[in-house]
């Protein structure tokens, strides 16, 4: 198993690099997280990792001189620096080091680690086992590859037909007994048919009724309304169904056509009575399921375009077209569904962390766990539009709107809140006239561009305070302040105490 270490000064970097190497479903340890290099290196001693992910610029030992301290002692590790868009300097540097590799913080994907970590593995010579597949979370159905669901039709013994069949899926109901056989009693006198239910993970049956190959269109459909109509009755609850098959479809695609529509119940209220005449609503030929497949694909691409190109409101508005379409349409592919929008969340959630924004991986993380545990359509929709208009989101969404001089200059501050000393450190680069400049930023932004640096220091210096061990004064001069004592009279205005009371929890 391939052992993996994790350094970097910043809290949410840590937590969403050890996240994202988790979902890669790779076999793995991270055998250590660190938030500078002198750490760091003491845990390199203690596990020797064969991949270390670090930041470049850290306290106590940077990242290129934990990079060379790695490499003296064990040259094979693969190490992969992390840099941001002011790094390249430093970046350069390392390559002195024999870095393996560099990756852009706002670029950490799970598709982009998970190609790393292989890489590394095949130079350990490890094997890269596949990604499992992911157990359905309650009310889930996977979206099984036609090929799975033959490997299970073999293991069953269940024969393809030949002749005309339908296909019924169900969860168990231990209470009533083996379906197969009520369902026999109820419906032999009428139909010539033959059942053979199968018992799938997570409790569910699915119910496969063979017919004569002479039988006729109109007697099949007879026999198929009336059977899943019983079903319906006595289960009481929505039934997933192929519909009448005759020709020209692959079994196990109907198969899977009919498991996915059970998931259609997620559309409806818990306490829902299902009728007689319910199970109507869950058929849909395989045509229709590809349709439904191919514009959440779609829907999904584009969405992830604008957030990626920042363009926050034509994402809010897309994200919106996705809702009414899962509402009017109801494909009944759930699981895909979710991990659509946990994806959609986790760029977001990149394009914040690059921002600097605070609390954004909780905001994050708790949105994708709501998401997960929605048991319906109507409290998924609401989680969604909770988390765009959570504090951080809502900002994403209100800065695509200012105009060009304002976003420039909300740019800069957040690249180099540190460095400014003055409005006309920003006017002079953008060109503006000074006094212009401070009423349009006031007029758009609501505040004055001075008290907007002045939020945004004191926003990374309180996260500071709260994750790490950094003295005081450090922290003050990392966010712009070389007077001590000015630092600590700004911020008590703001949060009411003095930084080393907040970061001991004390209040004044």
């Amino acid at each position: 198993m391939l052992k993996i270490m994790i350094v970097d000064d910043e809290l949410p970097i840590r937590e969403w690099i050890e996240y994202v190497i988790r979902e890669t479903g790779l076999p793995v340890e991270i055998v250590g997280i660190a938030a500078n290099g002198r750490d760091a290196m003491e845990c390199f001693r203690q596990h020797r990792p064969q991949l270390v992910f670090t930041d470049i610029k850290m306290p106590m030992m940077d990242g290129i001189e934990l990079l060379r301290q790695i490499k003296l002692a064990v040259p094979q590790t693969m190490v992969v620096m992390l840099t941001s868009h002011n790094d390249f300097e430093y970046a350069r540097d390392s390559l002195n080091y024999n870095a393996d590799q560099f990756i852009l913080k706002t670029e950490i994907t799970k598709e982009c680690l998970r190609e790393i970590i292989s890489g590394c593995m095949k130079k350990a010579g490890e094997q890269p086992a596949a990604a499992p597949v992911p157990k359905a979370a309650a009310g889930d159905f996977i979206r099984f590859t036609p090929g799975e669901l033959n490997q299970w039709i073999a293991q069953e013994g269940l024969a393809v037909p030949s002749g005309p069949y339908f296909i019924l899926t169900y969860e168990a109901a231990p209470e009533l007994g083996p379906l197969s056989v009520k369902l026999g009693e109820q419906c032999a006198e009428s139909f010539s048919l033959v059942i053979r239910e199968h018992e799938w993970k997570q409790g569910y049956h699915a119910a496969v009724f063979y017919l004569p190959a002479s039988s006729s269109r109109l007697y099949l459909y007879d026999v198929f309304e009336k059977v899943a109509g019983q079903m319906s009755e006595l289960l009481a609850r929505p039934i997933g169904t192929s519909g009448p098959v005759t020709e020209g479809l692959e079994f196990a695609e109907e198969l899977s056509v009919s498991l996915l529509l059970h998931n259609m119940r997620f559309y409806e209220e818990e306490d829902a009575k299902i009728s007689a005449h319910a199970p109507f609503r869950y058929q849909a030929s395989a045509k229709t399921y590809h349709v439904w497949q191919d514009t959440l694909q779609k829907s999904f691409q584009e969405i992830i375009y604008e957030i990626s190109s920042q363009r926050f409101h034509e994402a809010q508005s897309k994200i919106k077209l996705l809702l009414s379409y899962l509402e009017t349409e109801h494909p009944p592919q759930i699981y895909q569904i979710r991990k659509i929008f946990r994806e959609i969340i986790n760029n977001y959630k990149l394009i914040a962390l690059g921002q600097g924004f605070a609390n954004t991986e909780k905001l994050c993380h708790a949105a994708i766990s709501k998401l997960k545990s929605a048991g319906n359509f109507r409290e998924f929709k609401e989680h969604i539009y909770a988390f765009l208009s959570g504090s951080t989101i809502s900002f994403l969404n209100t800065y695509s709107g200012y105009s060009e001089y304002v976003k420039a200059a909300i740019t800069r501050v957040r690249k180099d809140y540190a460095a400014i000393e003055k409005i006309s450190d920003i006017t002079d680069v953008l060109n503006i006239n000074q006094e212009y400049f401070c009423r349009l930023f006031k007029n758009e932004v609501g505040i004055s561009f001075n008290k907007y640096l002045t939020n945004y220091r004191l926003k990374i210096a309180e996260e500071l305070l709260k994750n790490t061990d950094r003295k005081v004064s450090d922290i003050a001069r990392q966010v712009g302040y070389q007077n001590l004592s000015y630092f600590s009279k700004i911020f008590k205005e703001k949060y009411n105490t003095n930084p080393y009371k907040y970061r001991a929890g004390d209040e004044e």
